[in-house]
């Protein structure tokens, strides 16, 4: 977890972690991720250690299959959680890819409502959201 310079928290992965997650997403044909940080173990079905503990990201699958998607952006707090639908993973991806910043934040947090540039009337928004810390770079959605 960081914490940018909006005061907004959230789980920080760089877009080769994002392509990562997304393959996973694809071969794993599952309905949901599960995406945390910390400090594992990985063992198989009977309990034989098949990794050194691992420090880093990890992204599970409801039928127990991972993959490691590398070292933690920030070492501040361990044990953050989130859990993306597979369309999610999916918007994400394509989100990183057309944006092509290095890192993104997801946090979950209220976006007031506000007028766009082009006088449309954005409604207020709360819940999960992706974004980089560019200024001139935009926030996805993911609810």
């Amino acid at each position: 977890m960081t914490e940018n310079k909006n005061g907004l928290t959230g789980l920080v992965l760089t877009g080769e972690q994002i392509k990562g997650l997304a393959e996973f997403a694809v071969e794993a044909g599952q309905p949901s991720l599960t995406i945390s940080h910390g400090r594992i173990g990985l063992f198989d079905e009977d309990g034989t250690e098949i990794s050194t503990e691992y420090k880093g990201l990890v992204a599970f699958s409801p039928d127990n299959s991972f993959i490691k998607l590398g070292p933690m952006q920030s070492e501040d707090v361990q044990g953050l959680k989130v859990i993306l639908a597979a369309e999610q993973v999916e918007n994400l991806a394509t989100f990183a890819k057309e944006d092509g910043q290095p890192k993104y934040c997801i946090t979950h947090t209220t976006i007031p409502a506000f007028t766009a540039e082009n006088d449309r009337e954005i409604p207020e928004y709360t819940g999960l959201i992706a974004y980089s810390e560019s200024t001139e770079h935009g926030v996805l959605q993911l609810d």
